[in-house]
């Protein structure tokens, strides 16, 4: 249960007027805010300011919160990449060696020979053609490896996932406790200027004696 912040008012007696007295439990309440809630909720509450208007808007929902993540988190997409890579992987792992076409010649002359030169007259050429047979199904191995690596990367794409959607769901919530510390604080204001003026009434009613009006304004 939060208590009104009247006796930490109480505590600040050289204050003796309504403005300096509505200064320390504004400050109060903002150092309470400042040791419980983390200063990510405070980032993710100026994003969620940045992002919407006051007015005219209507108000932010988890739903809407985790859909604008998944769309603009630029980490997210670009962990979201080393799946399509893994899967175009598969592709490659599984294609067939092209066969190799190789022509040598040898020879040739270079250089004239007493005073003849014929660079080709002799120029023998070879031919070859050599081709890659994988055994032992390789393929299949080097396919179910590559799927493997696609499982992997799809694991610890959700696993990425999962972590940063807790923090935000961990920053949504303390933003709201946020909004509800600040409104309870407003109330306690409001309640207390009551009180403040339901003892103005009677210290002219003569109910209560000018001391004890001053210590309720101190």
């Amino acid at each position: 249960m939060l208590l009104r912040p009247i006796t930490s008012c109480m505590s600040c007696t050289r204050h003796n007027s309504k403005r300096k007295l509505c200064s320390c439990r504004i400050a109060s309440c903002r150092t309470f805010g400042t040791t419980v809630f983390p200063r990510f909720a405070i980032v993710f509450l100026s994003f969620i300011g940045c992002c919407v208007n006051a007015r005219g808007q209507e108000p932010w929902t988890w739903e809407k919160v985790r859909a604008q993540f998944e769309q603009s988190n630029p980490t997210l997409q670009a962990d979201k990449l080393n799946i399509y890579e893994s899967k175009a992987q598969e592709i490659t792992a599984f294609l067939r060696p092209n066969p190799n076409l190789t022509l040598a010649a040898d020879g040739t002359q270079l250089a004239p020979d007493r005073g003849v030169w014929r660079p080709v007259a002799g120029t023998f050429e070879s031919p070859s053609i050599s081709y890659l047979h994988e055994r032992q199904s390789k393929r299949e191995l080097r396919l179910e490896s590559a799927k493997k690596g696609t499982l992997i990367a799809e694991l610890s794409h959700a696993d990425l996932d999962r972590t940063l959607l807790f923090n935000l769901r961990r920053a949504f919530v303390s933003a709201l406790q946020s909004k509800a510390v600040l409104q309870l604080a407003k109330d306690n204001l409001a309640y207390y200027d009551h009180v403040l003026d339901i003892s103005r009434t009677r210290f002219n009613a003569g109910d209560i004696a000018q001391i004890d009006l001053d210590r309720l304004e101190l």
